[in-house]
C-alpha cells in the first residue's frame, strides 16, 4: 500500500543542481530577461563565480541555446543588458522548458558587448 509519508520521503531526497550558464542578457518587448548566444548549462559546487572564473571565458566562444531567466530582478539585469554575463541557477525543465532561476548574476567582462 502507498502512504504520503512514505512519497514525502521520497521526494524530499531529491536534490537540485545548481548549474552555470554563460551568455548574452536581453529583454524582451514583454519585458522578460534572457540569455541568448549561450552555452550548455555546467554543473556548479559554488553559487556565484570566482573572479579568476569572470576574466577566463571573456574571450571564449558563444553557443547557441537561449534561456529565460526567472527572478532576475533582484539582480538589477538593466545595467548589463547585452553584455556577457555569468549566470548561476537551478535549470527547470518541467513546465518551463529553458528556464533558470537565477541565484547568480555577473558580468564576465564590461568590453564584451553582443555582437550585432
Amino acid at each position: 500500500m502507498f502512504t504520503p509519508f512514505i512519497q514525502y520521503a521520497w521526494e524530499s531526497s531529491k536534490t537540485l543542481d545548481i548549474v552555470a550558464v554563460e551568455g548574452y542578457l536581453g529583454q524582451s518587448s514583454a519585458g522578460t530577461w534572457g540569455l541568448t548566444d549561450a552555452g550548455d548549462p555546467v554543473v556548479s559546487k559554488t553559487e556565484a563565480a570566482s573572479s579568476a572564473a569572470l576574466t577566463a571565458p571573456a574571450a571564449g566562444p558563444s553557443g547557441h541555446r537561449q534561456y529565460r531567466l526567472l527572478g532576475v530582478r533582484f539582480f538589477n539585469p538593466s545595467r548589463w543588458k547585452a553584455q556577457k554575463v555569468a549566470v548561476r541557477g537551478v535549470l527547470i525543465g518541467v513546465g518551463c522548458e529553458g528556464c533558470l532561476n537565477v541565484t547568480s548574476l555577473q558580468i564576465v567582462a564590461p568590453a564584451c558587448k553582443r555582437p550585432l
